[in-house]
């Protein structure tokens, strides 16, 4: 099979040339080369980009109304806005790290052996969860030119996503996590972290 006059060995094998005609290297297939002071990703096209945690809706749950109200919503978000979006759907282990800690400190606070006993229990249902469960995250990721361009994507992103997005910003240190699982996907491969 002939594509652009290139059979198709030729055109997989120019994807791994660079253009100065050796073979690419690594960096050449990441597609951010930065993070700004305010947490925004510099692109390799020297664009910008950031993300946004968004909700889900089990719509067969919803009442008839809600549910035309949140697609109506999310309809009304795609056409008010005109910059590039990409949806991720990523599943992680749960992090119970925070609650655990809390619970270690109560335990340390605690008065007898039998309040003792039940922190601990606690604490070993989190470490149960944390190992045998996942959750399914869902992101909105924009891009713009200039960072002024971004910042107006994103308060578009919160005026017009109301509830249908549920849009909520995203810690700098989960982004690194997030784009780190992105560029190591055969690490992942069983949902893990």
């Amino acid at each position: 099979m002939q594509t652009n006059g290139k059979s198709a060995w030729e055109n997989i094998k120019s994807l791994f040339q660079s253009p100065n005609g050796g073979i690419k290297e690594m960096a050449d297939w990441i597609p951010y080369i930065d993070l700004t002071a305010e947490g925004y990703l510099v692109m390799r096209d020297r664009r910008y980009q950031n993300m946004v945690q968004i909700e889900s809706h089990d719509l067969n749950t919803l009442t008839e109304s809600d549910k035309n109200r949140l697609i109506e919503e999310f309809s009304r978000f795609l056409t008010s806005t005109n910059f590039p979006q990409k949806y991720l759907s990523i599943r992680s282990n749960v992090d119970t790290s925070d609650q655990r800690n809390y619970w270690a400190k109560m335990y340390r606070n605690a008065k007898n052996d039998l309040q003792k006993k039940r922190i601990l229990h606690t604490i070993e249902q989190l470490k149960f969860v944390e190992e045998n469960a996942t959750n399914q995250e869902y992101y909105l990721l924009f891009s713009a030119t200039t960072i002024q361009e971004l910042q107006r994507a994103e308060n578009e992103i919160y005026i017009f996503g109301g509830q249908a997005l549920g849009a909520k910003p995203v810690p700098v240190e989960k982004k690194l996590k997030i784009l780190d699982r992105l560029m190591n996907m055969s690490s992942y491969a069983d949902g893990e972290e």
